[in-house]
């Protein structure tokens, strides 16, 4: 038996054997959990500048500020805020 792959859409399923098994997809939210923090701007004076200079992040204020960046910039940018008092849910 042999398998060709055709050109297409990313599958939605992958083959364990012979047995054809869906692929779960993310919740988007969780997504977005891991790749940007979300607080309120009051919240990051003094430190917005910083943060755009230590981590590979973008800040953006339109009403709650938001820091959006790699699951990894957003981890050390937690700790960094973490440590200078900043309380992230």
């Amino acid at each position: 038996m042999s398998v060709t792959s055709k050109p297409g859409p990313i599958p939605t399923y992958y083959w364990a054997g012979l047995e054809k098994v869906p692929i779960a997809m993310p919740e988007p939210s969780s997504l977005r959990d891991s790749t940007q923090i979300v607080l309120p701007a009051a919240t990051l004076e003094g430190l917005c500048a910083d943060i755009e200079e230590r981590f590979t992040v973008t800040v953006v204020g339109d009403g709650p500020c938001r820091i959006i960046g790699s699951p990894v910039e957003i981890k050390k940018a937690n700790d960094f805020l973490a440590r200078n008092g900043v309380a992230v849910p």
